[in-house]
């Protein structure tokens, strides 16, 4: 089975399913991961064109250790458009990696270019599927399931489905820590930085769903993406 997860910015699919990622890569299935936004928008006391440069190296190093194939629309921060040209980047994306099953952001997201994508990425996985909308691949063959992954500190977001990921925790540790660049900018947030914040949110996710450490899904319920079959691992 072949997954897709797109994420705003470079660090936001290792906070939110990187484990569940690392879980379909360890059962044999094939994770893409999408990144809208370059970071450049960060304080790394770098140039905009350095930051972005170093943190879609880092998202790199993250999705080698799951095998991930990885595609960055080089975005800047706060400035994602709603035209055709990035819907078409985003449909070719999605029939690139012809995915069953596609996560990205919640429509409640705090920050606008979660919303942002998350809008984009409903829209365009119709889309992907239609003959007559044209991209250098061909049309993907099934409409994919669709999941939204947590939001920031978990506000607004009532989960459906929890995935264990006690088994990859390491492995998510392992891929936030390639965000090296950024963790360390974020160590003077008064609730910790990027790796205490993904650690609070699995052990809380976990709790909710009597595991070690867990991270939450729920998906649009509006027709056509109803669940009949739970296609989490």
């Amino acid at each position: 089975m072949n997954v897709l997860a797109i994420g705003a910015h470079p660090d936001d699919v290792e906070l939110y399913c990187a484990g569940t990622l690392a879980k379909y890569a360890r059962q044999g299935h094939s994770p893409c991961i999408a990144v809208i936004c370059s970071g450049d928008s960060a304080a790394l006391g770098a140039t905009p064109d350095e930051t972005a440069r170093i943190r879609e190296q880092d998202s790199k190093e993250a999705a080698a250790l799951i095998g991930a194939d990885i595609h960055h629309l080089r975005y800047p921060d706060h400035r994602i458009p709603t035209d055709d040209t990035i819907k078409n980047q985003l449909i070719e994306i999605m029939r690139l990696c012809c995915p069953q099953v596609i996560i990205t952001h919640d429509p409640n997201d705090c920050y606008t270019d979660h919303k942002r994508t998350s809008a984009l990425v409903e829209e365009c996985i119709y889309m992907a599927g239609q003959a007559n909308i044209e991209t250098q691949s061909p049309p993907i063959p099934q409409h994919p399931y669709l999941f939204y992954m947590d939001t920031v500190g978990g506000l607004h977001f009532d989960p459906h489905y929890y995935v264990d990921i006690t088994s990859v925790f390491d492995m998510k540790r392992k891929m936030l820590a390639c965000h090296s660049s950024l963790t360390e900018q974020t160590s003077r947030f008064p609730w910790g930085d990027l790796a205490e914040t993904m650690d609070y949110t699995a052990r809380f996710r976990g709790m909710q769903a009597g595991v070690r450490y867990a991270e939450a899904f729920r998906f649009p319920r509006e027709w056509t993406w109803q669940i009949t079959n739970n296609p989490l691992p």
